[in-house]
């Protein structure tokens, strides 16, 4: 993979509902897509996508290692207010995750083409 966007692979299982949680395979490599962080010593989470349905998800990061730690030049730093930061592809601040999880075309065809030029990129 190339060495333009942060990569991560999965090496922990996280677990859920008590069996092998089917949304990421153990040894697989994922690009990530934005890094939260919280006030109140929780860990760092990823934006990362599913296997079962390449559906965006925040995840924890310690269930992955760092490949590539780069972030891409256009990202941006989003203070939520509070504490709570995220870095993200710059195009995806403001109200573009509530939009998304409302189905809001313009912002799920925003998401596609975002993850598409990663994945054209990466050769994935």
């Amino acid at each position: 993979m190339g060495d333009e966007t942060m990569i991560v692979q999965y090496t922990r299982e996280q677990g859920y509902e008590g069996e092998i949680d089917p949304s990421f395979t153990l040894g697989s490599e994922y690009l990530v897509h934005g890094i939260s962080f919280s006030p109140d010593g929780r860990p760092a989470m990823i934006g990362v996508q599913r296997d079962s349905d390449r559906y965006p998800v925040l995840v924890e990061l310690e269930y992955f290692d760092v490949i590539n730690p780069t972030v891409p030049p256009d990202w941006c730093f989003f203070d939520l207010g509070g504490g709570y930061y995220r870095l993200e592809p710059c195009g995806f601040g403001g109200d573009f995750w509530q939009d998304f999880h409302d189905g809001d075309r313009a912002a799920e065809a925003s998401f596609a083409e975002t993850i598409s030029k990663l994945n054209a990129y990466h050769e994935i």
